[in-house]
This record gives C-alpha cells, sequence and structure tokens, in this order.
C-alpha cells in the first residue's frame, strides 16, 4: 500500500494543525518502520527541516505553494489574490499527477477545516482512495451566535454553507472517509454537511510528554498565585468572560492571584482590563516555546478554557499532562474530552465561572483531586495510537 500525505501545513497552517501532522505523521513513520508492505510518501510545498524527515527511507516530494507577501500595499494584495487564485488549481492538478505518477494508492490531506477539498479531486484516479480530516465546524456551528461576531456575520456566513455544499459533492463522489478529531465534531460534520455516519472516523490527537509533563516543583511553594489561559485569540475562546470573572474575584474576595493569557491579537482584550481596572493584576504574554509553556501550565493554580466550541481542545490535556487543574465548557468537545477529570461550567454562565475559579483558588484538596484525575485523564491521549488508528483506517479504505 502506498499512502501519499499533503503535509502543507507544517510550513503555512494554524499552530494546532502543524503540531498534529508533525506529531501523527512522526509516530507513523516509526510504527511502519521496516515494513515492506507499505511505502509513504510526503508532498510539501518547500523543503521541511522537521523530524519527520530524518528518515532516509522515507520519499518527499515538493510542489512549490505561492509564499505569502509581507507587503501592506493594497496594489501587492490584490496582485497575491490573483496569483493565489491562479496557482491554487496548478498545485492541486501537480498534486494529483504525482499520485497517479507514483501509483498513489490513498491520499491523505491531514489539515481541512472548514474549506473542502479542490473541485479539481472530482479528477481524481479511481482506484486512488481519498482521506481527509477536519478539524472542525465552529463556523457552522457558531454562525448565529451572538458572542461570536466574527463568525456570525451574513457577509461570511453565505460561503461557509457554500463550502458545505462543495463538501457534500465532493464527498459523495470522491472522498472514501472523514477522519474528525472528537465524537462532537463527528455529530457536526453529520449535520451541516449531511454525510453518511459510517464515513466519519474520530482519532483523538495525542500529547507529547517531551513538552507536557509534571515537573518536580518540590523547592517552589505549594500554591502558585496565578491563573492560565493560552490560546490564540478568537472570540469563540470566551476569554473576556474569564477577564470579567476574574475581576470580580478579585475585587469581591481580594484574591492574591494574577491573570496570565498567553497568545496574541489580543489589542481587544488590553481594552477590556483597562476598562475593569486590572491592568495591573493581567500579564499577556505572546508566543511562547513549549519550554516555557511546560513551566506555566506547572505552576499555574488552575488553567481557564471555556469555550463556546472547540472540536477537540489541545490546551485541555496539556494542563492535565503538567498537573494543571482545569475549568472548561460542559459542552461540544470540551466535555468529551476533560470526561469527568475537570471542573464543567456553562460558557455563557458568569457565575457558573467565577464559583469554579473561586472553588480551585481556595481549596487545596479540591486542587489536588483535579490535578490527580487530570493526570490519569491525559494518560489515555498519545501520538502512537493516534497513527496505529491513522494506519488501521488506511488499510479499511485501501481494502474497500
Amino acid at each position: 500500500m502506498h499512502i501519499g500525505i499533503v503535509i502543507d501545513s507544517i510550513n503555512c497552517g494554524p499552530t494546532s494543525i502543524k503540531n498534529y501532522v508533525i506529531n501523527f505523521v512522526s509516530e507513523l513513520l516509526k510504527v511502519t518502520e521496516g515494513r515492506t508492505d507499505i511505502q509513504i510518501t510526503l508532498i510539501g510545498g518547500i523543503e521541511n527541516k522537521s523530524i519527520i524527515y530524518k528518515k532516509k527511507e522515507v520519499n518527499q516530494i515538493i510542489i512549490p505553494f505561492l509564499q505569502k507577501r509581507t507587503s501592506s500595499l493594497l496594489l501587492s494584495k490584490i496582485i497575491f489574490a490573483i496569483k493565489k487564485r491562479i496557482s491554487q488549481p496548478l498545485r492541486n492538478y501537480k498534486i494529483l499527477k504525482v499520485c497517479k505518477d507514483k501509483n498513489i494508492d490513498i491520499l491523505h490531506i491531514p489539515h481541512l477545516g472548514r474549506p473542502a477539498p479542490s473541485l479539481l479531486f472530482l479528477f481524481k484516479e479511481k482506484k486512488m482512495k481519498l482521506v481527509v480530516t477536519n478539524h472542525g465546524m465552529a463556523n457552522l456551528v457558531l454562525s448565529n451566535n451572538p458572542h461570536c461576531p466574527d463568525l456570525s456575520s451574513i457577509k461570511k456566513k453565505y460561503p461557509y454553507y457554500l463550502e458545505a455544499l462543495k463538501w457534500k459533492l465532493i464527498f459523495r463522489n470522491k472522498i472514501d472517509n472523514i477522519i474528525t478529531v472528537s465524537n462532537s465534531e463527528k455529530k457536526n460534520i453529520i449535520k451541516y454537511l449531511k454525510i453518511r455516519e459510517k464515513k466519519v472516523e474520530v482519532i483523538y490527537h495525542g500529547i507529547s510528554k517531551k513538552y507536557f509533563k509534571l515537573l518536580d516543583l518540590k523547592n517552589r511553594n505549594e500554591k502558585y498565585n496565578y491563573v492560565l489561559h493560552i490560546s490564540v485569540y478568537q472570540s469563540k475562546k470566551n476569554i473576556e468572560r474569564t477577564i470579567e470573572a476574574f475581576a470580580y474575584l478579585k475585587k469581591k474576595y481580594l484574591i492574591k492571584e494574577k491573570y496570565f493569557i498567553v497568545g496574541n491579537n489580543v489589542e481587544i482584550l488590553k481594552k477590556l482590563v483597562i476598562s475593569l481596572g486590572i491592568e495591573k493584576e493581567v500579564l499577556f504574554l505572546d508566543f511562547v516555546e513549549n519550554e516555557k509553556l511546560l513551566e506555566l501550565y506547572n505552576s499555574a493554580t488552575c488553567f481557564l478554557f471555556p469555550s463556546y466550541h472547540e472540536s477537540f481542545g489541545m490546551p485541555i490535556i496539556e494542563a492535565m499532562a503538567c498537573g494543571c487543574p482545569v475549568i472548561t465548557s460542559n459542552n461540544y468537545a470540551c466535555r468529551e474530552i476533560a470526561y469527568d477529570a475537570a471542573l464543567l461550567v456553562d460558557p455563557y454562565n458568569t457565575n457558573e465561572l467565577i464559583n469554579a475559579m473561586y472553588k480551585l483558588i481556595n481549596n487545596n484538596e479540591l486542587r489536588k483531586y483535579y490535578k490527580d484525575k487530570g493526570l490519569k485523564r491525559s494518560s489515555d491521549f498519545n501520538w502512537e495510537k493516534c497513527a496505529r488508528k491513522h494506519l488501521k483506517l488506511y488499510f479499511e479504505v485501501f481494502r474497500k
């Protein structure tokens, strides 16, 4: 069986999808090492120095993609948009040609969210199977949510439903299986894309024990004086509500904790912090390396992640693996991934969030309870298991 995997997201995708591709492909190469019945070809846009290329027997094919220009000039943006419109179909055609020339049996596109595969895949070789990973349906799920203005405007909502129709067209004709990352998101895919249940496979992400683990903190204080949130800012992350809850606790109960927020695009959050008069109590940290994240998770009093919607929620299990008690939402994948190892709250109810934070901040035994539960729960997620489930699915699709 010859497997082709498109790895574009390693170079140009969101951090979460980049990490998924790097980790599951790396483990896939390990679990298939020495097997003569499996060949793997990686198809990317530029030469990549990632760990997945350290195995000499792995084939890599470079099909260049258009590099985004940094110029802010309107003309440059227009030219880039035109070039992108032309180059993308051409590149997809080249990918299909490589698959034909190399006799690839299964092509896996592991980096799709809302966008569907190119319509060019309607013309793929009949014998080649197509597998895609859909990472989330937030744009459809939250399209009418007033708390998520960046997802609910009519101008943006309309093309999302066009994409749903595109998914439907391509899936019924050419996609053999969709992988998604939680049972919650599987239900959304079936609901919004009208795809048969048996064609959607759930494979959980894993977690890297190298970067997310329990540290020896014997030389530090038992309790640390900050609560933590980590994400790339989106309205669906519900960070504003966590700030309001923190401000209430600070003023009502004079808690000692500060609030560390790790992420980018936080200007709107800084304005809120100033308006609440807590600018000295909230620390904004830009992107930090995994080594720093490890320290932040391990030292925090608790981790706040009450999103309106998540398809998986990697920070939940990252925090748990570091022994940090978690407060997260009681809906969608947050409930599924956290299970009984976190304090679950209604993400629309500020009082529930306030009460959960107050309990964890002031109750050592409760923190230890959720620390222990979280460590056990996070051990259920690993990249080797993820890779083996991908391989099992490839064989099932190949044999159909």
